[in-house]
């Protein structure tokens, strides 16, 4: 498993070690082989880096990706192509973004959208070829910036991808936009991924509820068939232990109760659900036994999360509310904040907002599709086969790598022998998804390939 942690975030310790840590604030936790069905929890203790006072109020967003992805049936109509996003701050408040193909050609285009302070501004189409992409420039000047893009019809993983940014440059009185980036739901489609976003704030109530996403603009718009994710935390700030914690949550008659998904809890607990019509959901941490604030900071804390989404036939504009109610032992109820939704089909768009779009000219990459180079069956069993049409390609390397980027395959392929193929057996590999990476003196190109067992 790898953790991403954001520029201002630091872990400190875990109850599993990580193993390495990776460019880019990227830790490696080493798990071994699991079992179908088989789980875990690791707990990460981290902290805001201090003394940094321009950070407050800035969202900061931590990503965990499970290696490798599980193995998805692939629909027919998927022409294989698969656009991955990335986005950098520049100088002069301007963002660089890159919409890459790293898959095969697209058949057809897609849309692609650019948001400023959660409202869309910018959206339109493009086609490209694999390993090709599309590079442009927009000046945001501390605004926070979004773009997403649509996937092909029927790939397996997701249907939309997308990127934020916070923070890149300044508005004209020295001052950027903060708490948009929440707003939208995070680039965490795929079940193997998980983000989770919280703003840099000072005190807070510590027995609270939130909801990711927020919903946009004061009336936390989000789309209908949008997973709401919610999580309810909750500290011991009494002068003793907590020996049992009962979280209750009665759930709202608009959302669905066949959706819930039960998500992370700091303790072990048993989850009771009873009622009509409005559902009730009883969290029991028995034996938690939660210290005190004064004793023990850190470990007065819990928390326990879920999604659900809403029916998708409620009307346009519907109001979906939820709190909770949290009991120490024998206590009276601590009441959570109230967090909400409103339900719509609206975009909310204003194009006259659009900023001016920089296009580069960007030289393409060696490309399957221009080599005519094909690989398949994908998804496969054991054997695949690499075929190319061109005799006049130069000597190349093929490598086939594991999601660790470890190279569990290596051939060396002279492209003019007679049968132009080259047959490879995976079959002694654990299903997953490998990169299949061809290297030429012009440069490297990869393509994913599915084992199904």
């Amino acid at each position: 498993m790898k953790v991403k942690y954001p520029d201002y975030v630091v872990p400190i310790s875990s109850t599993i070690p990580w193993s390495s840590v990776e460019e880019g604030n990227v830790y490696v936790f080493d798990l071994g082989s699991l079992d179908p069905r088989q789980s875990g929890t690791i707990q990460i203790t981290d902290s805001v880096v201090c003394g940094i006072d321009s950070i407050r109020g800035l969202t900061q967003c931590t990503e965990a990706r499970i290696f490798p992805l599980n193995p998805r049936e692939t629909a027919p109509n998927w022409d294989q192509s698969d656009l991955v996003l990335k986005g950098k701050c520049q100088d002069n408040g301007f963002v660089r973004f890159v919409i890459h193909n790293q898959g095969q050609a697209m058949q057809d285009s897609s849309n692609y959208r650019l948001y400023l302070d959660a409202q869309l501004v910018y959206q339109a189409k493009l086609k490209l070829q694999g390993d090709d992409s599309l590079v442009f420039r927009v000046p945001v000047n501390g605004q926070t910036v979004r773009l997403e893009a649509d996937q092909r019809a029927g790939h397996p993983y997701q249907q939309q991808t997308n990127v934020t940014l916070e923070g890149c440059g300044t508005n004209s009185e020295g001052k950027i936009s903060v708490g948009y980036v929440a707003q939208l739901p995070p680039d965490d489609e795929p079940e193997e991924v998980s983000i989770d976003c919280l703003p840099i704030i000072d005190s807070f109530d510590p027995n609270d509820k939130l909801a990711l996403p927020i919903g946009r603009f004061e009336q936390h718009y989000v789309r209908p068939d949008v997973a709401l994710n919610y999580k309810i935390r909750f500290q011991n700030t009494g002068t003793d232990t907590a020996y049992r914690v009962v979280v209750v949550d009665t759930l709202e008659a608009g959302l669905d109760l066949a959706t819930f998904q039960q998500g992370a809890a700091s303790h072990p607990y048993r989850l009771d659900i009873s009622g009509k019509g409005r559902p009730v959901l009883t969290w029991t941490f028995a034996g938690i036994d939660l210290p005190d604030s004064t004793r023990n900071e850190p470990g007065s804390h819990g928390f326990v999360s879920f999604s659900i989404h809403p029916y998708d036939t409620l009307p346009e504009m519907t109001r979906i509310e939820n709190e909770a109610d949290i009991y120490f032992d024998f206590n009276e109820p601590v009441r959570t904040n109230i967090v909400f939704h409103t339900l719509t089909d609206s975009v909310f768009a204003d194009f006259t907002k659009a900023p001016p779009v920089e296009f580069e000219t960007v030289t393409a990459a060696p490309s399957w599709d221009r080599a005519g180079i094909m690989l398949y069956p994908n998804p496969t069993r054991g054997w695949f086969t690499l075929q190319w049409a061109d005799p006049e390609l130069p000597l190349f390397q093929v490598r086939v790598i594991n999601s660790l980027g470890q190279v569990v395959d290596d051939y060396w392929v002279n492209p003019n022998q007679r049968s132009q193929r080259l047959m490879v057996d995976l079959s002694s590999l654990s299903s997953g998804v490998y990169g299949v990476v061809l290297i030429t003196d012009q440069g490297s190109m990869v393509k994913n390939i599915i084992l199904q067992k």
